[in-house]
């Protein structure tokens, strides 16, 4: 093949026995849970369906979602009483597909030889929870006389007992090498690379084009990660400014609790706010978070954020978050640093901006001054929320777009984490006059972008 038979799309045939995971595979690739149907019933793709992934502005890859395999050894049987001494492989299926005698019976199966001899690979789908059983073995038989290459893709792997020892060693017994393994439900952006190196293998005049198109998609990938952390980092750089006035002054008995059901309801918001946010930037949605120990169901987290069981969820001590939090309430904390000051000094204070004290705590001081006291979120509850955001994070990069059922992500690893380091900022922001320091800010976030990017990568 030379340069001026390269022609694009690349065409690609993702085909398979029925419900392997042909939809969900181009879901995945598509980042788009709305591609096809999904469903657990056989058979559930009755037509070829297409899709594109564009590079810059030209389609690059067309994948095809192809109709299930249904009877490959009535097919290889019929197959090979056309068979001859005169026809090739490619040739015995442009007789079979040319024949309307074959309509009835083998419907689907046409739908699925007409795509894959006018494609330029085969990706031939395997469900390795299924034992490598003989109808497939037919199955790949048939598809091999297209003379096309064949890319066998390992769906599934990330299940317990899968047979994916025994359905590597099948393959290499039929020459099929070029084989890559791809769970369609517990992603791995290194997996989707390894998928498009073995296309470069497999169509020498395209590598250079495909070259071009991993970059882009790794760049796109890279991209998309940062903007997701830079948005969790802004979210936790927000939340702990958050702080509201208590007028001391007033026989209002009730100011304290009014001030912390504010303080309380606006954090809530920001974080429903936040959730929707990321699930926008990964183009997943709220259907798509239902799972156990994520605590999130349609597009709300059902465990409350202040609820003490959040704390214990996450593993986070509910000891100090008592301590804290009594006076004023769950979660919320008055924001003076311990600070006992007579009132020449809190005076003194407010006026000399060259004290380091009134830089830090002006806010709070000025309060105090006048009869009032600020109060925010105690340490505990921004632990939580970080937590539940590095909790997000990871489950979501990590989540296939055909991914159907609840994603189990065990606790283990979040209240492992180690949260000192963005705490320490944290605790800098709360602390910051009512101008804020954008340069002190643009510092803090750089931490929680690193944190945020070592809890998502580990």
């Amino acid at each position: 093949m030379t340069n001026k038979q390269i022609s694009l799309p690349i065409i690609l045939s993702v085909v398979g026995h029925t419900n392997t995971g042909k939809t969900s595979l181009v879901r995945t690739l598509m980042r788009n849970s709305d591609f096809g149907e999904i469903d657990n019933r056989a058979g559930t793709t009755r037509h070829v369906e297409s899709a594109q992934i564009f590079l810059g502005d030209k389609a690059f890859l067309e994948l095809r979602d192809t109709p299930g395999l249904e009877d490959s050894v009535a097919l290889a049987e019929r197959l090979q009483a056309l068979t001859s001494a005169h026809l090739s492989g490619r040739d015995t299926l442009l007789t079979f597909v040319k024949d309307s005698a074959n309509k009835k019976e083998f419907d689907q199966e046409l739908k699925v030889l007409n795509q894959i001899l006018i494609s330029d690979i085969i990706l031939y789908v395997i469900d390795c929870r299924e034992p490598v059983l003989e109808k497939y073995l037919f199955e790949l038989r048939c598809l091999s006389m297209a003379a096309k290459p064949i890319i066998p893709v390992l769906n599934f792997i990330e299940k317990s007992g899968n047979h994916k020892t025994e359905w590597r060693k099948t393959l290499a017994d039929f020459n099929f090498h070029s084989l890559v393994e791809f769970d369609t439900v517990a992603f791995s952006f290194d997996a989707e690379k390894r998928l498009y190196r073995k296309f470069q293998t497999v169509l020498e005049p395209y590598y250079a084009l495909l070259e071009t198109f991993i970059q882009q998609r790794e760049e796109d990938w890279l991209a998309l990660r940062h903007a997701c952390i830079q948005c969790s980092s802004e979210f936790m750089l927000a939340v702990s400014k958050i702080q509201v006035t208590v007028d001391t002054t007033t026989a209002d008995k009730n100011a304290e609790v009014e001030a912390s059901a504010r303080l309380q309801n606006t954090v809530r918001v920001k974080e429903k706010e936040q959730l929707g946010r990321i699930l926008q930037l990964l183009q997943f949605s709220a259907d798509d978070i239902q799972y156990a120990n994520i605590p999130i169901k349609d597009g709300r987290w059902t465990l409350d954020l202040f609820a003490p069981e959040a704390l214990k969820k996450f593993g986070i001590d509910t000891a100090s978050a008592a301590a804290t939090g009594a006076a004023i309430g769950v979660g919320v904390d008055v924001m003076l640093a311990g600070l006992s000051l007579g009132t020449a000094t809190l005076a003194g204070a407010i006026l000399g901006s060259s004290w380091s004290t009134g830089k830090r705590f002006g806010k709070q001081l000025l309060a105090r001054y006048r009869g009032q006291y600020v109060i925010g979120l105690d340490q505990p509850t921004i632990t939580l929320l970080l937590a539940r955001q590095a909790h997000l994070l990871d489950a979501l990069f990590h989540r296939g777009h055909a991914a159907q059922q609840q994603l189990m992500l065990g606790d283990d690893k979040v209240t492992k984490l180690d949260y000192s380091e963005p705490l320490q900022v944290l605790k800098k922001v709360q602390n910051l006059a009512v101008s804020d320091d954008e340069e002190l800010e643009a510092d803090i976030k750089q931490v929680l972008n690193n944190w945020f990017t070592t809890v998502i990568s580990a």
